[in-house]
């Protein structure tokens, strides 16, 4: 019987092959698993710290909503964006005096003041004020934005404005168009500050 003898240099490389392959079969079997299961777990955590992250900012959201909210029931209760007034009678006459005088600032004409009927609106009395004034455009931009950045709150609705007489501007020597513009501006009183008489 013969036997093969395998010569030194092939057995070496044998045993080379057979080891490569059951490190390889180790990495597989047990090592590749596992690197895949932290990896997973990491993108697990990556995605916890992500939607983390954005209900964060959520509750900071809400946070500064619910301040802003809570803000402006103070300023509710404390009337500072009401007109002042014992009943919408007076109130009316300082929403008057207001157009009167934002009118006058910008060298306008106040054709016409009317005081409408209050109404009831909400639990508050909403007064309005019809007006016609002269202006020209940028006295006209002037007074609706103190109407807007006032406070009390003051409101304007069924504007209408039309082209009036052109007019000469003596300081600069310009002839300037006047705008006849016509109004409603509002505001609210609170409905128990309205005395039986008013």
């Amino acid at each position: 019987m013969t036997t093969l003898a395998l010569r030194p240099p092939f057995s070496r490389l044998a045993a080379l092959a057979i080891l490569v392959f059951f490190v390889a079969f180790l990495f597989v079997a047990l090592v590749q698993p596992v690197q895949q299961a932290f990896e997973h777990r990491d993108q697990e955590i990556q995605q916890s710290l992500d939607l983390l992250q954005r209900f964060s900012g959520q509750d900071l959201e809400t946070t500064s909503l619910e301040r802003r909210r809570d803000f402006l029931k103070r300023e509710a209760q404390n009337g500072v964006n009401l007109l002042r007034g014992a009943n919408p009678s007076v109130a009316a006459a300082s929403l008057q005096q207001f157009i009167r005088s934002a009118v006058q600032a910008e060298r306008g004409t106040l054709r016409s003041v009317q005081i409408l009927p209050a109404k009831a609106q909400e639990g508050y009395r909403k007064v309005t004020v019809r007006s016609q004034v002269d202006l020209n455009a940028t006295g006209l931009r002037n007074i609706l934005h103190r109407i807007e950045s006032s406070r009390p709150l003051l409101f304007v609705d069924n504007i209408d404005i039309r082209p009036g007489q052109q007019v000469s501007n003596v300081a600069s020597g310009e002839i300037e168009m006047r705008l006849t513009i016509r109004f409603d501006i509002h505001g609210f009183v609170r409905a128990a500050e309205e005395t039986p008489g008013g």
